[in-house]
């Protein structure tokens, strides 16, 4: 052992003449000797180190050396935590708010090791970039509808002045209605999402008055909507939000929901569980397979035109989906029992007391 405790020695203090004792002059321990060189001259030392002398009580000194070693276990966890964990939480919390649609912080880079600023500055440089490239796209789609909306009004002077008969001028009018309400998703797909604080909208009431409203625009249809609103129901969404996805969602509907002998039943159901407020809407309509819902749900994909015999723009459920992830809520596409398709969304409850 004294030959092992030496040769260690000679390795670190890189000496080679080195003496190794466990006894002078009757004194036990572990006696080192070295020379020193001081002003020229080599001078002998001797270090004394006491060896431990374990007392009768073994299962004390365990107990000590076992607080120690939880004591360093202890450090070093808070350490990695400190050191290793903390940037990467940062990092993921960063993706979690980009998922939502929203703007992330920047991370800071005045402290930490070299390799994590440099992670950080890239992300930084990522996030400008991505934020760069949608404020191109909001500014582009904004001024794709308005330079369209332009000369749709122009023509739709032209036809009213042109002598044209009456059936000719109703399906250039409903061409260009497709056309203008194309432009308006278009234009509600490139809104940024709302700001993180929203004040609590009381959901029941807007539901209701949407729906009062809708009524009588279905019933011209001959379409048959009902409608069913649980009360003192709460939640963070402005109320432009909320109509625009309840006049997505009923839209659809109008659209595709019709049966086989081609009548048409809407209906939707707004109630709360727990934490969160549902709101279904249903028709009865032929469906889809719920394999094609990935496809459908990115913006400007539709179904197959020849199954459902209209035409739209493809951002309906895209628009739906996007507000709704906005202000951490969720959307869900279903099948309804025997037919056709429900449409839920998902959003949390909130349980102010201050609400009246």
């Amino acid at each position: 052992m004294w030959r092992l405790i030496k040769e260690n020695l000679e390795e670190i203090i890189e000496e080679e003449n080195i003496t190794i004792a466990s006894a002078v002059n009757g004194e036990k321990g572990l006696w080192v000797s070295m020379s020193i060189p001081i002003k020229g001259q080599m001078h002998h030392y001797w270090i004394f180190v006491e060896t431990l002398v374990f007392s009768n009580d073994i299962l004390s000194n365990w107990f000590l050396w076992f607080v120690t070693a939880l004591l360093i276990s202890a450090i070093g966890a808070y350490l990695h935590t400190k050191i290793f964990l903390k940037p990467l939480k940062e990092i993921l919390n960063i993706f979690k708010i980009l998922k939502k649609n929203k703007t992330p912080p920047k991370l800071d880079t005045s402290h930490g090791s070299p390799e994590v600023i440099d992670v950080y500055r890239t992300i930084n440089e990522t996030l400008d970039h991505l934020n760069n490239i949608n404020k191109d796209r909001e500014i582009m789609l904004k001024g794709l509808s308005h330079d369209i909306r332009t000369p749709l009004s122009r023509i739709r002077l032209e036809v009213e002045m042109a002598k044209i008969d009456e059936a000719t001028k109703n399906n250039i009018d409903t061409d260009l209605k497709q056309i203008d309400h194309i432009m308006h998703q278009i234009h509600e797909f490139s809104q940024t999402a709302p700001a993180d604080q929203i004040s609590p909208l009381n959901v029941t009431d807007a539901v209701k008055m949407y729906c009062q409203a809708e009524e009588v625009r279905i019933n011209t249809f001959g379409a048959k909507f009902i409608y069913d609103v649980e009360p003192n129901l709460y939640a963070r969404i402005s109320l432009l939000d909320l109509n625009r996805i309840l006049s997505n969602l009923v839209g659809n509907a109008l659209k595709y929901g019709k049966s086989n002998d081609r009548t048409l039943e809407i209906n939707l159901k707004c109630y709360g569980r727990v934490h969160d407020i549902f709101i279904d809407i249903k028709d009865n309509g032929p469906g889809f397979d719920l394999e094609e819902l990935p496809r459908l749900m990115k913006p400007f994909v539709r179904g197959e035109p020849a199954r459902t015999g209209v035409e739209g723009s493809g951002l309906g459920l895209p628009i739906v989906d996007k507000l709704t992830k906005s202000i951490d809520g969720k959307f869900k596409i279903l099948k309804n029992y025997p037919n056709g398709i429900l449409c839920r969304v998902i959003l949390k409850r909130y349980d102010g007391k201050n609400i009246k």
